[in-house]
This record gives structure tokens, sequence and C-alpha cells, in this order.
């Protein structure tokens, strides 16, 4: 069964020591509460080596975008990033709704009504997909910005995220 709130497990490795990365990871965040113009393109909290971060530089805002929540944790040659992403509370909650609309629009329409049931199904299916391309228009973007916090050589790990998801 596909559930429609996307929830994606993050591991990036590096070659860089763990204080280093988190240090990094600071000096691209500025405070989710400051509307001051700067370069860092990271808003969140920091806070020794755990993080919970979104996308935006000061000009942008995209309320439904991921919100990347995690540690730094040390491994033998380096350090790892490893959280995940997922939608914030209301983005999630619209989207169970839109997923719901679209449920019960096709459960009415198998109980003989035509009309508003396809409404209510069409309703849902498009506020779900709306809240979904909103949502994955800033992964690759938040991905890329904790890429480039991690430090040169660092690399995004999907199939060991993925066993660690199975296992």
């Amino acid at each position: 069964m596909v559930f429609p709130i996307p929830y994606l497990r993050l591991r990036i490795t590096s070659e860089l020591p763990p204080d280093e990365i988190s240090r990094r990871i600071e000096d691209r965040t500025r405070s989710p509460y400051s509307f001051r113009a700067d370069d860092r393109d990271l808003r969140g909290q920091v806070t020794g080596r755990e993080f919970k971060l979104e996308y935006g530089p000061w000009f942008y805002a995209n309320a439904f975008g991921p919100l990347a929540v995690g540690a730094v944790q040390p491994r033998a040659s380096g350090a790892a990033l490893i959280g995940v992403l997922r939608p914030r509370i209301p983005a999630a909650a619209a989207m169970a709704f839109g997923a719901l609309l679209v449920v019960g629009g096709l459960a009415w329409m198998l109980g003989g009504e035509r009309g508003d049931s396809l409404v209510a199904a069409t309703f849902g299916l498009s506020v779900t997909a709306i809240f979904l391309v909103m949502f994955w228009f800033d992964v690759r973007r938040l991905k890329r910005a904790l890429l480039a916090a991690a430090g040169p050589g660092s690399r995004h790990e999907r199939k060991e995220a993925a066993a660690e998801a199975e296992g």
C-alpha cells in the first residue's frame, strides 16, 4: 500500500570529522525567525550534532517543502548525516485530507453517485498532487545543500538508506 505522505531516509557520508560537519551546517543555517538578507540557504536549528532544517534562502518560503531531521554521527573514517526528510505537520495533514477525499469520492462513486463523487475525487487528487509537487520541488535542493555542507567527497548513499529502511 502506498501512503500519500512522503517520508524519506537520508544518509550522507563524508570524510570530514563530525564536529566539522556540524559547524559547516551551522554556518549555512539561519534562524527560522530571521528575515535578514544573507547568502545562507538553510533555515532551522542546529544543536550540537543534531539538526532540524529546511531549504530556504531569506527570500524563499515553501510551507510544503521538506523538513530534514537528524544527526551527524561519527564513522570509522569521517562522519555520516543520518535522518529523515518529511513534510511539516500542516502539509502532512493537507496531503492526508486530499487522499481521504480521493478514497471517499471513489467509494461514493462505486455506491452509484456519479456527479458529486467525481468532483470530490478530482478535488482530492488535485490537492494531493499539488502538495506532493511542492514537497518534491525542494527535496533535491535540500539534499544538495546538505551535501555541500558535508564537504568535498561527500555522497548520498541511497542503497544503504534503503537497506536500513527494510531492516
